[in-house]
């Protein structure tokens, strides 16, 4: 399980920014999970309003590549523990990464 808890203090309430993303993919060691057979749960306090889209492709944008999209990136792991506000931030910022993806093989 991924717990977004680990993450916040008493003054936050956004997960924001790409380069936060990925100091929390280190964190949880999510390259370690995408290699694993694992269905892997995300978790988050109340206290957490939202999460930014580019702090979803740091933390799990490579995952989304690794894992070959969006469907098996859902697949691997579950949102359904988290609230729907941020259950729809996190598939906002998976459908960025696949449109920066899709323009990126389009060269």
């Amino acid at each position: 399980m991924i717990d977004l808890q680990d993450l916040l203090n008493d003054r936050v309430d956004t997960l924001i920014g790409r380069p936060r993303g990925e100091a929390a993919r280190q964190h949880y060691h999510v390259d370690a999970l995408d290699g694993s057979s694992d269905f892997i749960e995300i978790a988050a306090p109340k206290t957490l309003r939202s999460i930014t889209p580019s702090f979803v492709q740091g933390m799990f944008g490579p995952s989304v590549r690794t894992l070959g999209g969006k469907e098996a990136f859902l697949k691997r792991y579950s949102l359904s523990r988290l609230s729907e506000g941020l259950r729809y931030d996190i598939l906002e910022g998976i459908d960025r990464v696949m449109i920066s993806r899709s323009v990126a093989g389009s060269h």
